[in-house]
């Protein structure tokens, strides 16, 4: 079995301490804003602020999301950077390129891999958005397959205010980020 290069776990952990030094400094502010709340002595800019740092915490979980997975991406192409790698848009591209490396692709841990590249084409292509995802079915199935696999909501799909109805987007909820992270250093410990 060959070891990884460039897809190294540390990387990811970092990403993660990152996020968790983000939030923790939202959530002071939120909490902050929450009991100016409570005690009804919030001002109609401290409510809007409010809503702006709840929203901070969503748009933090998918930004932290992409930053992991563009990691990923580019880690693979830098250890298949010296074999033909596929014209495909998704992490697929690198199957044969990492095979001719005598890395293992044909495992659970790699499919978790694929299965997470398409919640990212999702959000990346269709903002979150199911309905105008070319690929909405399978997402959704791939959601409920996440989900169960983790035995928890990763992922929720919530419809859009003011859309007709059955117009849905995805919202990762942050057991997603550790989800990623565990699947990805899995990947990576398989190949020792």
């Amino acid at each position: 079995m060959n070891q990884f290069k460039f897809l190294k776990i540390i990387n990811f952990e970092y990403q993660l301490q990152t996020y968790e030094l983000i939030k923790s400094s939202i959530q002071k502010d939120i909490s902050h804003l929450e009991l100016k709340k409570n005690n009804q002595q919030l001002t109609r800019t401290e409510t809007d602020t409010l809503e702006f740092y709840k929203q901070s915490l969503k748009i933090l979980i998918e930004s932290t999301f992409l930053q992991i997975y563009s990691q990923l991406e580019e880690a693979l192409y830098h250890e298949c950077s010296n074999q033909l790698i596929k014209k495909n848009a998704s992490i697929s591209r690198f199957e044969m390129a990492l095979k001719a490396l005598g890395y293992t692709i044909d495992s659970d841990y790699w499919n978790a891999l694929l299965n997470i590249s398409k919640i990212r084409n999702c959000l990346l292509h269709g903002n979150g958005r199911l309905d105008s995802d070319r690929y909405g079915i399978d997402t959704k199935e791939t959601i409920s397959a996440l989900n169960s696999d983790a035995n928890t909501a990763l992922i929720e799909q919530t419809n859009l205010k003011n859309h007709e109805e059955g117009v849905f987007r995805i919202k990762l909820n942050e057991q997603f980020l550790h989800y990623c992270f565990v699947k990805i250093k899995n990947f990576i410990n398989s190949q020792k």
